[in-house]
C-alpha cells in the first residue's frame, strides 16, 4: 500500500507501556533517521502488510538475524535485552481507534523464519491502541513503547522484532506498518541495498495457522529495537543519488561496491546516552567471535575476532540528545574489489558510564 506524504505531519509519540528505561539507545537497522521532533524515521515510501490482506490478523516482522547482528543490548556475552521499541502503524480510517500489540519472536533455527508457535514467543504486550482522529482518513501514528521491565532476547542467533495486527475492520479501515520500500531516487526514500539484495528481512506470521513467511518483495520496517546497551548500526554511502545518500537498514549491509555506476562507500552510527558527551571508536574485524567475551569492569562485550581488530573511525559522543555519533568510515569508490567478503564492526564508547562495547554487525561486500 502506497503512502501519502499528509501522513508524515500527523507522526505522534504516545505513552509507552511502563516508565522508559534510561538511557533508551536506538538500534536504528532502517533507512534512518530526521530531524527533531520525529527524529526516528526518515525515507519511509509505502505501509504494508508485509504481504497479508487486510482482513485477517497478520504479526509484522523485522529480521534481526544472527548472520548480521551480534550482541543486541548485550550486558554481557550471556545476557542481552530490549527495553521497547519505536515503530509507526498507520490507521486507515482514524474515525476509531484500532488495538494492536507488540511482539518478539525467535527463529526457527538461526537466520531462519520466525518460530510461529506459541513457544516461538519471546514476549507479547496487552492491547495498545491507536488515536481517535476526528479529521477522519488515513493517519500515521509513531509509538515509542518501553517494556515494564527489559525483556531477555538471544545474543548470538537471531530474534524478529515486530507488530501483531488484528484482522481491518474493513478491507480499507485496517492497521498497517510503515516501510522503506526500494529507492525512489526523486523523493529520496527507501532503503537503497545492490540489487539484488542476498536476503529481505521482512517476514510474517498468519497467527491462525503459525505459518511464517519472508517477504517477496524488498520492505524495511519502520521499527527500532530499543536498549539501553550502546547500539552500533552500519550504512552504505551511495554518492550516485543525493550527494551520498545514507541507509542503515538493508543498505548497510548489502552495499553496492564496484557495481556498475555505483560503488558505495560505508558509515557508522553509534548511540550511546549513558556515555554522553564522550568519545566512541568504532572498529573492523574479519568476523565474529562465537560466545562472545566479557571482561571484568567493560560494559557489554566483545563479539568480533580480536585478532584481527582494526579502528576505522572515532570521535565524539554528543552531550545533548540525540547522543548520535555519524561518521563516513570509507567514501564511496575507497573499498578495493572484495565480492563474497564479509566484513565485521564493533565499537566502543567511553564516558561516565565506563567504557561499553556495542553490539556488532556484519556487511556483505
Amino acid at each position: 500500500m502506497r503512502i501519502s506524504t499528509a501522513v508524515f505531519t500527523t507522526l505522534l509519540a504516545l505513552p509507552a507501556l511502563a516508565s522508559a528505561q534510561a538511557p533508551n539507545n536506538r538500534h536504528l537497522f532502517y533507512k534512518g533517521e530526521g530531524p527533531l521532533p520525529n527524529r526516528f524515521f526518515t525515507g519511509t515510501n509505502f505501509s504494508t502488510r508485509v504481504g497479508a490482506t487486510n482482513t485477517v490478523a497478520v504479526e509484522c516482522f523485522s529480521d534481526l538475524s544472527a548472520s548480521q547482528f551480534r550482541g543486541i543490548g548485550a550486558s554481557s556475552n550471556t545476557s542481552c535485552a530490549v527495553t521497547g521499541q519505536v515503530y509507526i502503524v498507520q490507521d486507515g480510517d482514524s474515525l476509531t481507534a484500532n488495538p494492536f500489540q507488540i511482539i518478539l519472536r525467535n527463529p526457527v533455527a538461526p537466520d531462519g523464519l520466525p518460530d510461529g508457535t506459541a513457544t516461538g514467543v519471546i514476549a507479547v504486550s496487552g492491547t495498545l491502541n491507536t488515536p481517535v482522529n476526528a479529521a477522519g482518513a488515513a493517519v500515521a501514528w509513531l509509538f515509542s513503547t518501553t517494556w515494564a521491565t527489559p525483556v531477555t532476547v538471544p545474543c548470538e542467533t537471531g530474534f524478529y522484532l515486530g507488530v501483531a495486527l488484528p484482522a481491518g475492520v474493513t478491507s480499507t479501515d485496517a492497521l498497517t506498518v510503515h516501510t522503506a520500500s526500494a529507492i525512489n531516487t526523486t523523493a529520496l526514500t527507501g532503503d537503497n541495498p545492490r540489487v539484488p539484495a542476498p536476503k529481505w528481512h521482512a517476514a510474517r506470521v498468519d497467527p491462525a495457522t503459525g505459518v511464517a513467511t519472508r517477504t517477496t518483495s524488498q520492505r524495511t520496517l519502520a521499527m527500532v529495537a530499543l536498549t539501553d546497551q550502546a547500539t552500533l548500526n552500519i550504512g552504505n554511502v551511495d554518492a550516485t543519488v543525493g550527494g551520498g545518500y545514507v541507509s542503515y537498514g538493508l543498505g548497510g549491509l548489502y552495499p553496492a561496491v564496484k557495481a556498475g555506476v555505483r560503488d558505495d562507500g560505508l558509515g557508522c552510527r553509534v548511540e550511546d546516552g549513558a556515555n554522553a558527551g564522550g568519545a566512541v571508536s568504532v572498529f573492523v574485524s574479519a568476523g565474529y567471535f562465537p560466545g562472545g567475551i566479557s571482561f571484568p569492569g567493560i560494559g557489554g562485550a566483545l563479539w568480533v575476532d580480536p585478532t584481527t581488530f582494526i579502528s576505522v573511525s572515532s570521535g565524539a559522543i554528543p552531550a545533548a540528545a540525540p547522543f548520535v555519533y555519524e561518521a563516513v568510515m570509507a567514501p564511496p569508490g575507497s573499498i578495493p574489489p572484495a565480492a563474497g567478503t564479509t566484513v565485521t564492526f564493533t565499537a566502543v564508547t567511553v564516558g561516565a558510564a565506563g567504557v561499553r562495547f556495542s553490539n556488532a554487525q556484519s556487511t556483505s561486500l
